[in-house]
């Protein structure tokens, strides 16, 4: 990411393409993302960023506060929230908008619920198994 981005960049971060090259946190709604963030930079400087870059890659995410997932979830489509990461664990805050919930494209289609001990996929804060839709391999045009 070029030192002009002003926005840290953290592990867990969806992140899209920029015009210049670079890449940025992608905004809620974007239509041009490239991967997830596997690795934390801050704004204060330029520097690399490791990515999950595979279009057919699967992710763990979780939903977003207030709002309680159902079975009825899986396959369909839904953006995420771009929430302000930490910097004290250097984690994301993206989460998943089921909210947005829709069979028309965005960001991330839903497989299911991730099998972890503990997950309840019916709770707030499950955790779901998504593959990213609008990835930008997958997309006609450029950035």
């Amino acid at each position: 990411t070029d030192a002009a981005e002003g926005t840290d960049i953290f592990i867990g971060d969806v992140v899209d393409g920029e015009a210049d090259g670079y890449i940025s946190p992608a905004a809620a709604g974007s239509d041009v993302i490239v991967g997830i963030a596997n690795s934390y930079l801050s704004n204060s400087a330029a520097g690399k960023v490791r990515v999950h870059f595979d279009p057919h890659q699967s992710y763990s995410v979780q939903c977003v506060s207030g709002t309680t997932p159902a079975v009825a979830d899986y396959f369909a489509n839904a953006n995420h929230i771009a929430g302000a990461g930490s910097t004290t664990t250097k984690k994301s805050a993206h989460e998943l908008d089921i909210s947005s919930l829709s069979t028309s494209d965005l960001g991330f289609m839903i497989l299911g619920a991730f099998p972890q001990v503990g997950n309840n996929a019916t709770q707030e804060h499950a955790e779901y198994r998504v593959r990213l839709n609008e990835h930008a391999l997958q997309k006609a045009g450029g950035v």
